[in-house]
């Protein structure tokens, strides 16, 4: 695209004129849309709820959107792919909800080791062997480190249980 024009170019001073006025149209509608889109840009937002049952996020302009991991900041979206809004994240945070379901699965897992044999003695041996690898990684030795590890496997568990 030439940026300037010699009169000589054109035979025709009509036609000079008018690949002027062209050029000085286009540069204007250029600006105007510059100046809509950034307008635009800043004032438009999208307001966005996570749907915690289904784990979507339900738009404000009518779609629905899911994230195969993790969430919006960590996947860096920040505008919206449907309509171009910036997000604005709604998601209402419920502590009572998490502790109520931290609560429900420490009473499950508490009430199956209490009920369950096979299941404490697969927690307490896991537990214990744990404990006996990082001892002895760490170089320490006990000629009873065995039975200590046993020990201390069992007494965590019988707190855990006994809460």
């Amino acid at each position: 695209m030439k940026t300037v024009y010699d009169k000589e170019e054109y035979t025709d001073k009509k036609n000079f004129l008018k690949n002027i006025l062209n050029l000085v149209f286009m540069k204007i509608r250029a600006i105007d849309a510059i100046k809509f889109t950034e307008q635009y840009c800043e004032e438009k937002t999208c307001e966005w709820k996570y749907d915690e049952e289904f784990c979507f996020y339900d738009t404000e302009c009518d779609e629905a959107y899911q994230l195969e991991v993790g969430d919006l900041d960590e996947n860096k979206h920040n505008y919206c792919p449907f309509c171009g809004g910036k997000i604005v994240l709604n998601k209402p945070i419920n502590n009572n909800i998490m502790k109520t379901d931290l609560e429900n699965a420490i009473n499950v897992l508490t009430d199956s080791l209490a009920e369950d044999s096979d299941y404490y003695h697969g927690w307490l041996a896991n537990i214990a062997m744990a404990m006996y690898d990082e001892f002895k990684e760490a170089g320490i030795s006990h000629p009873q480190l065995h039975e200590l590890c046993n020990k201390g496997a069992k007494r965590f568990l019988d707190y855990l249980i006994n809460l």
